[in-house]
């Protein structure tokens, strides 16, 4: 493997740049979206969106319509939701979304959602970073616009976001007039998650507090989740209250140490049209349409 982000996978060999229409994109039960993708020049199947994932990642369910073999698969390891678990590597001769091809894709086999009637495949920022990426959360659609295209932001809300060395993005999150960093994740659908840290930083007592408990399903296994009901936090100044999940989730542990920390899907601003310009380190968001 020629780079390891966060224990994903990919190489980019081959890039070629088309013109982009709207992609009709569906949600899992679980809150993911997800779009059909060509794989290989043969095989469409369902892709999770994920700014979160250093790589592409596919079931074995896709492996086999593709009709490859294990053999000369390699192992790595990944960091996963609850902890490390190793997974195998390969690489796939192509994918394609919406008129833009990926050539000689190196990716992962790891089955996130086995036995669900849907086992999505994972699309992550190596490919999605070299686009602006604009999402209309009520129609359901991504248009994946070349990153120099202009687009009139004058009625959208801005949030200044970094884009770390391991292809993260991290934007500000405010509760209680305290920022925390959290990690923009669109393959988390409409989650937001805390660490203890950031939950104690912004007033929550683990004791105290009667929280809720969930048992949750990750790629790596099972995690318990503290489940605050409501809880009111701003994104580029504007006020949100959802409900929101506690833990110490290694992710992000993996990502920000031991730092108060947080992860904001996409979710949040259902039924509004959002945009992440990767080139401006924006993510702009507008009122619900």
């Amino acid at each position: 493997m020629k780079q390891t982000i966060n224990g994903l996978l990919l190489t980019l060999l081959s890039f070629n740049c088309l013109a982009g229409e709207a992609i009709n994109f569906k949600y899992l039960p679980t809150g993911h979206m997800y779009i059909p993708v060509k794989v290989n020049d043969k095989v469409e199947y369902p892709f999770m969106i994920d700014t979160a994932a250093g790589s592409a990642a596919i079931p074995t369910k896709l492996l086999k319509q593709l009709n490859l073999g294990q053999s000369k698969m390699e192992t790595e390891i990944l960091k996963g939701g609850s902890g490390e678990i190793k997974v195998k590597t390969l690489s796939l001769d192509s994918i394609e979304v919406g008129g833009h091809k990926m050539a000689n894709v190196e990716t992962v086999l790891l089955d996130m959602h086995r036995g669900s009637k849907i086992e999505p495949a994972v699309i992550g920022v190596p490919f999605l970073q070299k686009f602006k990426l604009d999402f209309d959360l009520k129609q359901k659609t991504l248009t994946l616009h070349d990153k120099k295209k202009n687009i009139s932001s004058s009625s959208l809300t801005k949030i200044p976001f970094t884009f770390r060395e391991d292809n993260f993005i991290t934007i500000p999150v405010t509760v209680s007039g305290q920022k925390i960093d959290a990690l923009f994740d669109t393959g988390a659908g409409d989650h937001v998650n805390f660490n203890w840290k950031a939950a104690t930083k912004v007033g929550l007592d683990k004791k105290k507090n009667n929280f809720e408990k969930l048992e949750v399903r990750t790629a790596s296994g099972p995690m318990e989740i503290s489940i605050n009901p409501s809880m009111k936090f701003a994104l580029g100044g504007i006020d949100f209250s959802q409900e929101v999940g506690i833990s110490n989730f290694p992710a992000l542990e993996h990502i920000y140490g031991d730092a108060p920390s947080a992860i904001v899907g996409i979710g949040v601003f259902s039924g509004r049209r959002v945009i992440i310009d990767y080139a401006a380190k924006e993510i702009l968001f507008s009122e619900v349409l």
